[in-house]
């Protein structure tokens, strides 16, 4: 049993020194991306042709993603204007440390809603086993709710069509879990640019 659970803390620590050094990684090539100027001597080489290129996908689709996060801003005060007025009329304990659990998770598509729901389901617990399953009641509508209001309000933002926001969604989240769910809407603003971008 001790060397089950030692190849399973071996295991989940490699995992998340893995993830986390991704994120270091991606974070530093973002802000070296960022504070790199452009270089007007550039020569006209395959080097220097292929660089421009890239530098210019790359700041399409940093537009693209800054976007999604203003609406998903949007997106986190509506959800948490709703879970405020659901704690306030069931009588939930810890309403103030819930409610900006809310507006935090918020900001992740999605998933933020059910870790903060996870809160409110315990936080029911302690009053009692009923008020706990309108809060499971609660996360299951919202969660629903958020697919719709995410495909409508990010695809405002990213002038596309609702219907095809929520495609985008569902299918970001079967491919690729989470992440898929907050790249979906970027993604799909990029490409949706890029083919604009060519001529028929």
């Amino acid at each position: 049993s001790a060397k089950k659970n030692a190849t399973a803390l071996c295991k989940t620590s490699g995992l998340l020194t893995r993830g986390f050094f991704q994120i270091i990684a991606g974070v530093f090539v973002a802000v070296m991306r960022f504070l790199t100027t452009s270089d007007e001597h550039s020569q006209k080489n395959l080097f220097d042709s292929l660089r421009r290129e890239f530098g210019a996908r790359v700041l399409l689709f940093m537009r693209s993603f800054e976007r999604v996060v203003g609406a998903q801003v949007s997106i986190s005060i509506a959800n948490t204007f709703l879970t405020a007025l659901f704690l306030y009329l069931m009588g939930f304990p810890f309403q103030t440390f819930l409610t900006l659990t809310a507006f935090v998770c918020g900001l992740v598509p999605i998933v933020g809603n059910i870790i903060s729901n996870t809160f409110i389901v315990a936080a029911g617990l302690t009053v009692s086993v009923q008020l706990a399953m309108f809060g499971l009641a609660y996360l299951v509508i919202i969660h629903k709710l958020e697919y719709l209001l995410n495909s409508r309000i990010v695809g405002e933002s990213i002038d596309t069509p609702m219907w095809m926001t929520l495609i985008g969604l569902i299918a970001g989240e079967a491919v690729m879990g989470v992440p898929g769910v907050i790249l979906a809407s970027a993604l799909l603003h990029y490409v949706r640019e890029e083919l604009r971008a060519i001529k028929a």
